[in-house]
């Protein structure tokens, strides 16, 4: 960057007197003073509870419906990829994508309910609360207002830039539940929540310490342990009294004996070959978030539906609570839908729209 320079001209004062001396002093010379101003800085990346203040204040601009501001969070070039769905690209398409859901949902509200800071990443929980009055924009064509109201967490993951912008988010809700609450699917599903989350909001900033590191290679651990089907040493990783909650289940898991009943019928008995990779973990504090994949072939019958024999690759965001080196809560965010669809049991985004038309 050039260095910008200010010229300043020192203006002499002639004397008045007009008696001429050879003694007179001599007349100085005009001066240019110099002064050299410090390169403007780049602005300073955020960290920690900086980026959490700043995370905040985009949601408060979006609630505001400023979008010159809230605009001003994003990168030109951002990506938005809600799981599931198809992804967004770049700053207008993804302002335009927001302003369509706030326009569905005018009057909702997103609390902080665990907010998790982790060097340029940050990984938030909302819970989600609005009334449905405006047209719903979804890949099969527009959802005319149902007047339901609508009560959910959902998991945003952003990815910062130097500049203190939103570089890449993902969005992490089950579509399933979604329709369910708005009358347009059966279920079963996750009725609207009447509560947030116990201790709500929870803010946790990494420390890079040995504790966030033990935690981080249990995950690894915990699903070496599950795809090895070692599964003695795997629930001796669980608290007795460990709770799992995923967003596509309608209800929670409470317990131990509970959650292994859960996946010896959901899980073993339908994907007996299911397996899950951890490909990135996020350690603050006594939690950690992955993101993982479950992958496996649907050999097993789910309940009246017969087996598909399909494979499956389910992509999701698991956030683990650790106390004394087991799990004592668990929080699945997936979209139950791109489940269905790799089964073949729901149409793709946009083709329920394009079979209608044939």
């Amino acid at each position: 960057m050039t260095k910008a320079v200010a010229f300043g001209v020192a203006l002499v004062a002639i004397s008045a007197c007009t008696k001429k001396s050879s003694d007179a002093p001599p007349v100085p010379k005009a001066e240019i003073a110099v002064v050299e101003k410090p390169t403007p800085e780049a602005p300073k990346a955020l960290a920690g509870d900086g980026l959490a203040k700043w995370y905040e204040g985009c949601w408060d601009s979006f609630v505001a419906q400023k979008w010159d501001t809230f605009g001003g969070c994003y990168a030109d070039d951002t990506t938005s990829t809600p799981l599931g769905m198809p992804a967004l690209a770049g700053k207008p398409t993804v302002i335009g994508d927001h302003k369509a859901w706030n326009a569905a949902f005018p009057d909702a509200t997103y609390e902080p309910q665990f907010t998790l800071v982790s060097g340029h990443d940050i990984f938030a929980v909302r819970w989600f609360r609005g009334t449905h009055t405006g047209p719903f924009k979804t890949p099969d064509g527009d959802l005319a207002a149902t007047n339901k109201k609508v009560s959910m967490l959902m998991l945003h993951h952003v990815e910062i830039n130097d500049a203190n912008q939103a570089a890449h988010e993902w969005w992490a809700y089950d579509v399933p539940t979604l329709m369910f609450q708005l009358g347009k699917s059966p279920g079963p599903a996750r009725a609207p929540l009447d509560k947030g989350w116990p201790g709500a909001p929870i803010l946790v900033v990494a420390k890079d310490d040995d504790t966030e590191h033990e935690n981080a290679a249990m995950v690894k651990h915990v699903y070496d342990l599950w795809n090895k089907r070692q599964m003695k040493p795997f629930y001796a990783t669980v608290a007795d009294d460990g709770v799992e909650s995923t967003n596509s289940d309608p209800e929670d898991v409470i317990g131990k004996k509970a959650l292994e009943e859960k996946n010896n019928k959901e899980f073993l008995a339908v994907f007996s070959d299911n397996h899950v990779d951890v490909e990135t973990t996020w350690a603050a504090g006594d939690y950690t978030i992955s993101f993982e994949r479950v992958r496996g072939t649907n050999d097993g019958d789910m309940g009246p539906i017969k087996k598909t024999g399909k494979k499956i690759d389910w992509p999701m965001f698991e956030i683990l609570k650790w106390q004394g080196g087991q799990s004592k809560n668990s929080w699945g965010f997936a979209n139950g839908m791109e489940l269905a669809v790799q089964l073949g049991l729901a149409p793709g985004p946009g083709d329920a729209k394009s079979n209608s038309k044939k």
